[in-house]
C-alpha cells in the first residue's frame, strides 16, 4: 500500500514490487505511472463495472474474485493474477471445464 516503500525498494534493490491500490482514481493512475511497480494489485470492487483495468499497466492482480466467470472476464481484459477466497470452487470449475 505504501508508495514510499515501493520507491525505496526500486531504488535500493532488484526486488520486484507490487503496489496495492487503495483507490482507483485518476490521481492513483498518475501515481502508478510514477512508481512503475512491477504489479498493480486492486480489490475488484474498486474498478467500475464494465471498465477494464488501466491498460498501460501490466500485469494486474485483482482480489476477492469468487466467481469463475468473473475471473475469466477479467482475464480477457488482461488481468493475469487473481486472489480468491474460494480456491476449491475455482479449482473444481477449471478442472471440469478444461480452460
Amino acid at each position: 500500500y505504501s508508495a514510499k516503500a515501493i520507491r525505496y525498494t526500486r531504488q535500493h534493490s532488484q526486488l520486484r514490487t507490487g503496489w496495492v491500490l487503495e483507490q482507483y482514481t485518476p490521481e492513483y493512475r498518475i501515481l502508478a505511472s510514477d512508481l512503475q511497480a512491477d504489479y498493480l494489485i486492486c480489490n475488484r470492487v474498486l474498478i467500475p463495472e464494465g471498465e477494464e483495468p488501466w491498460p498501460e499497466f501490466r500485469p494486474w492482480m485483482l482480489y476477492d474474485i469468487m466467481n469463475p466467470d468473473e475471473a475469466l472476464a477479467y482475464a480477457a481484459k488482461g488481468v493475469e493474477l487473481i486472489e480468491t477466497g474460494d480456491i476449491a470452487g475455482m479449482l473444481g470449475f477449471f478442472a471440469h471445464h478444461k480452460i
